[in-house]
C-alpha cells in the first residue's frame, strides 16, 4: 500500500514538472524562439566565413616491399624477427595523424593565401609565430589535428587523406606536404632498420665463418687420423656427423651472406614507399566544416540561456510575492 502511494506521488510530481515546462514554453515561446535564433546566428552565421573551408583530398596505397632477408632467414630457423616489412594501410592512416608528421609539415612552406605566389612556413601562415617558436608549432599541430583527416580501406588497401583550409591553394599544399613527409618519414625508418639489421648480420656472419672454419678443421683432422674410417661403422658415423656439421655451417654462412647484401641494398634504397593514386586536388567547392553543428549548438545554448533567465525571473517573483504576503499578514492587528 505504501509503495502504491509513493508511486502515485512520483507520477504526480512528474506530471506537475511536465505541466510547468509546457506552461513556461507557452508563456515565453517568443523569447525562447528569439534566443534560439540568436544563438544560431552567433555560433553559425556570424562564424560562416571561418566555418566554410576548401577541401583537398588525396589517395595512395603502401608500396609493396618484400620482407628482408633477415626475416626470411629467421623463418627458416623458426624464429620471430618482428613485424613484416609491409605496414598495413591503417598504419599509414595513423602515421599521417601523428604529431611527428604534423610538426614537420608545420615548418614547411605553403602559399601565403589564395592567388598568392609568396611562400611562407605554415605556422606563419596560421599567424601563430615563427617556425622556431615551440609554442607556435604546438598551436599549428593542434590546428592540423582539426583540419586533417585520414582513413584506410581494408579491402582495397587504399588510404584517403583530406585537408581543409580557408585557402584552396593552402589545402592542396598541406596535402602534398603530408604525402611527402609520410614517405620520407617511413623511408628513413626503413633505412634505419636496414642499417641495424646489417650490423647484426655482420656480427652473426663473422661468428658463423669462425664456426665453419672450426668444423672444417675438425673434419680434416679426423680424416687425416683415420684414413681407413670407411671400414669401421663407428668411425663412419663420426665422419658423417662432421660432414653434416660442415654442411650446416656452410648453409648458414651462405644465408647470412645473402642477408647481409640484402640489408646493404635496403639501407641505400631511396624508392618511394607509397604509390600516389590521386594527388591532392585544388577544390573549387567549399566544405561546410561543421556549420550545421554550430547552428544547432547555438540554438540549444540560446534556448537553455532563455530558460534559465525565465526560471530565475519566476523564482525572484515568487520570493517577492511571499515576502509581500508575509509582510501584509504581520501588519494586520490581532483580534
Amino acid at each position: 500500500m505504501t509503495e502504491t502511494h509513493g508511486g502515485r506521488n512520483a507520477d504526480r510530481s512528474l506530471a506537475t514538472a511536465q505541466g510547468l515546462v509546457v506552461r513556461l514554453v507557452r508563456e515565453h515561446a517568443r523569447l525562447l524562439t528569439l534566443s534560439a535564433l540568436g544563438g544560431a546566428l552567433a555560433l553559425g552565421v556570424l562564424r560562416l566565413p571561418a566555418t566554410l573551408r576548401y577541401r583537398s583530398e588525396a589517395v595512395f596505397t603502401p608500396q609493396a616491399v618484400s620482407a628482408s632477408a633477415l626475416r626470411g632467414l629467421a623463418a627458416q630457423f623458426g624464429l620471430d624477427a618482428g613485424a613484416a616489412a609491409n605496414e598495413s594501410p591503417f598504419f599509414y592512416a595513423d602515421l599521417i595523424l601523428t604529431d611527428a608528421v604534423f610538426e614537420r609539415v608545420a615548418t614547411m612552406p605553403v602559399h601565403a593565401g589564395s592567388g598568392s605566389t609568396e611562400m611562407r612556413p605554415l605556422v606563419e601562415y596560421y599567424g601563430f609565430g615563427k617556425r622556431d617558436d615551440h609554442a607556435a608549432i604546438e598551436k599549428a599541430i593542434e590546428k592540423l589535428r582539426r583540419r586533417v583527416g585520414a582513413s584506410a580501406d581494408r579491402r582495397t588497401g587504399m588510404v584517403r587523406v583530406s585537408v581543409e583550409d580557408a585557402s584552396a591553394e593552402v589545402a592542396q599544399d598541406i596535402g602534398r606536404l603530408l604525402l611527402t613527409e609520410v614517405d620520407k618519414f617511413n623511408s628513413e625508418g626503413r633505412r634505419t632498420r636496414a642499417r641495424e639489421e646489417r650490423r647484426f648480420i655482420a656480427g652473426r656472419l663473422d661468428t658463423a665463418r669462425v664456426a665453419l672454419l672450426g668444423a672444417e678443421v675438425a673434419r680434416r683432422e679426423f680424416q687425416s687420423a683415420n684414413r681407413n674410417y670407411r671400414g669401421s661403422p663407428s668411425l663412419s658415423l663420426e665422419n658423417e656427423r662432421l660432414e653434416s656439421m660442415v654442411s650446416r655451417q656452410q648453409q648458414l654462412v651462405t644465408n647470412l651472406d645473402q642477408a647481409f647484401e640484402q640489408a646493404r641494398l635496403e639501407e641505400v634504397r631511396d624508392t618511394p614507399v607509397i604509390t600516389v593514386l590521386q594527388s591532392p586536388r585544388r577544390s573549387n567547392k567549399r566544405a561546410w566544416g561543421g556549420f550545421l553543428f554550430r547552428v544547432l549548438a547555438g540554438a540549444v545554448l540560446g534556448v537553455f540561456a532563455a530558460g534559465g533567465l525565465v526560471l530565475t525571473r519566476r523564482f525572484l517573483d515568487d520570493v517577492a510575492f511571499l515576502e509581500s504576503t508575509s509582510g501584509g499578514s504581520d501588519s494586520q492587528p490581532s483580534r
